[in-house]
């Protein structure tokens, strides 16, 4: 995948501890100081050739941990970075910088468009259909001159034609002259007196085969102005559209996107402003904004018409891949995230556009997941969906975290061996990284290599004759070492493998397991919630996994194969991941935490 900058809402809680500890010293040598020693630190500061870069890293530092704080959700995180800024402003009030500044986001004026002037809070009584008004400047332009519409019709013919002379007359009824570029399906016949009755306007034919992202990027080559309107969904236009609204905006706020609200024929209204989260392999988009200027809301994705320069859309273009709507868009905002660029939506420009229909299919949204690597999608007003593992290859690559359908993979053969040993009266228990992974995260380690069971070493001959059922299940069972006597007078060893088609799974005979012991002694033997599903682990699975692996086992390491260790006997370095190729890649383990089981959970808000 390409370098990804998707603006994860966590990314920046590395910075608190180190500025926590950095920060308190550097201000209470400025507090606690004589006024001389403090005037001498000053001045040794203001060295030009010390001073300025410390300046310009302590300025960035503050502005990235006033952006980690709007977007923070957790109270934890909000509450460390609020004590974190106000340490911060301490050292930044001492450098004289201006923190109003700081805290503001630039804006300028724009280019094509006039400014506003709101005429307060009685002039547009009682509709308020007037408050902000434009002001006459001299390199105003007209709205008509810089912009073009593009909508694509998906309805068959009949209802196609309807759509678009609705459309049409709408626009034909607004003061401003607007182009239209309008996209249908293949027509048998184009209406004779569309051309003539309808100026400024061209109709675009689409192939029946062509898919979503061929026809809007074709509409995009119509396009001669600055600026276009994505008019997806559009019903009819009115004065409510506020073009000029939306590329002032964009020219003010330095935004690639300015969005309206919208509604649809049932009268319902909606802002259509979404925030994005990737990460673990799941996408979920939903309603709400962190940051708002100028009355307009900053989103990751919006879901009405909207606003860019044309040279941007065209550059950035539909994927033609995608089979159907589902993703199309979502995929267009993931790309302009990559590049670091923003939305925002204006909700007093507003649309009347019929209901969007947002597919749950899962087989809708394959093309979109399989690119953007996406297991779990949650879409904008729809059903969570899971994505069928069918199209997925398993790769295990050390600096990132598998992919949910190659951790299912393994977990399913895991699942099967231990149902198949309760059923045929086999004791069986989870074993080393596989019962941490049970412990930890009640799952297999999102680094995980293989799989590790122990079965009673009494119960082999009975393992031993289940190839055929293993067989039948798309697993193959090998018995790789037979029993040898003895340990504590009792029958030793065994060893089989269980491979499915990306993973294998050590089972190793023991004499003695405590499964067996709880059970001679009248107990159930301890189980563990591993999947969904309770499985056998050792009597104190807590303890079983500290003495196994030391010191800080909750904190995390890397299996032992991916550390180049000689065996997983070796003492394992906690609370640490291997710095990641591909620079924000949303599945790099160093975006991670080397402690906690939270953050590889499914996808949260």
């Amino acid at each position: 995948m390409t370098k990804m900058v998707l603006s994860y809402r966590w990314q920046y809680l590395y910075l608190v501890p180190t500025l926590l500890i950095s920060l308190f010293l550097l201000f209470k040598v400025i507090k606690e100081g004589t006024k001389d020693k403090t005037n001498l630190m000053i001045n040794k500061l203001t060295h030009r050739s010390l001073y300025d870069p410390i300046r310009q890293k302590l300025v960035k530092t503050a502005q990235l941990m006033y952006k980690a704080k709007r977007h923070a959700r957790g109270s934890k995180t909000s509450d460390s970075l609020k004590s974190a800024i106000s340490l911060m402003e301490g050292i930044l009030v001492h450098l004289q910088v201006n923190l109003t500044d700081l805290k503001s986001r630039p804006v300028k004026e724009a280019v094509n468009i006039c400014p506003e002037t709101y005429k307060g809070t009685t002039f547009g009584y009682p509709f308020f259909y007037q408050g902000f008004e434009v002001t006459d400047c001299p390199s105003g332009k007209k709205v008509e001159d810089l912009i073009t519409i593009v909508t694509f019709i998906e309805f068959p013919e009949p209802e196609a034609i309807l759509a678009a002379r609705k459309l049409l007359d709408s626009l034909k009824s607004q003061s401003k002259k607007f182009t239209i570029i309008l996209a249908v399906k293949k027509l048998d016949k184009q209406p004779d007196d569309f051309s003539r009755k309808y100026k400024n306007f061209k109709l675009v034919t689409a192939e029946n085969s062509d898919t979503p992202g061929v026809v809007w990027n074709r509409l995009l080559k119509e396009v001669t102005t600055e600026y276009v309107l994505i008019a997806r969904n559009v019903d009819m236009f009115t004065n409510d559209s506020r073009l000029d609204r939306l590329i002032r905006e964009i020219e003010s706020l330095d935004v690639a996107v300015a969005a309206g609200s919208y509604r649809e024929p049932t009268g319902h209204w909606r802002i259509g402003c979404l925030q994005l989260n990737y990460r673990n392999y799941s996408i979920s988009f939903f309603d709400g904004y962190d940051e708002s200027i100028h009355e307009c809301q900053f989103c990751d994705y919006v879901t009405g018409p909207f606003v860019m320069k044309t040279s941007l859309a065209n550059e950035l273009q539909f994927d033609l891949s995608i089979p159907s709507t589902g993703g199309l868009f979502e995929d267009l905002f993931m790309r302009l995230k990559e590049k670091g660029l923003e939305a925002i939506t204006c909700p007093d420009a507003m649309y009347h556009t019929v209901e969007a229909n947002v597919s749950d299919i899962s087989s809708d949204w394959e093309t979109f997941a399989i690119k953007w690597k996406a297991k779990y999608i949650q879409p904008a007003g729809s059903k969570s969906i899971e994505i069928d593992c069918s199209h997925f290859i398993c790769k295990k690559d050390k600096a990132y975290t598998l992919h949910p359908c190659c951790l299912d993979e393994l977990t399913d053969m895991i699942l099967f061996v231990m149902r198949t040993c309760e059923e045929e009266g086999i004791i069986c228990e989870l074993q080393e990284g596989t019962a941490l992974g049970a412990v930890k995260f009640n799952k297999i380690l999102p680094w995980e290599r293989d799989g590790d069971l122990a079965f009673l070493t009494s119960n082999y001959s009975t393992f031993s004759k289940l190839a055929q059922a293993f067989t039948g299940a798309g697993y193959t069972l090998k018995d790789l070492q037979g029993t040898w006597c003895c340990a504590d007078s009792r029958i030793a060893g065994g060893k089989f493998q269980v491979k499915s088609k990306s993973w294998i799974v050590e089972m190793y005979g023991q004499h003695i397991m405590d499964s067996e012991l709880l059970i001679e002694a009248g107990l159930k033997p301890t189980k563990v919630l591993f999947s969904g599903r309770w499985v056998n682990v050792p009597r104190n699975p807590g303890l079983f996994v500290r003495n196994r692996y030391a010191h800080e086992i909750y904190q995390h390491a890397l299996h032992w194969m991916v550390m180049e260790k000689k065996s997983g006997w070796e003492y394992y370095k906690t609370n640490t991941f291997i710095d990641c190729p591909r620079v924000g890649d949303h599945a790099c383990f160093d975006r991670y935490n080397g402690d906690g089981n939270i953050q590889f959970m499914l996808s949260l808000p």
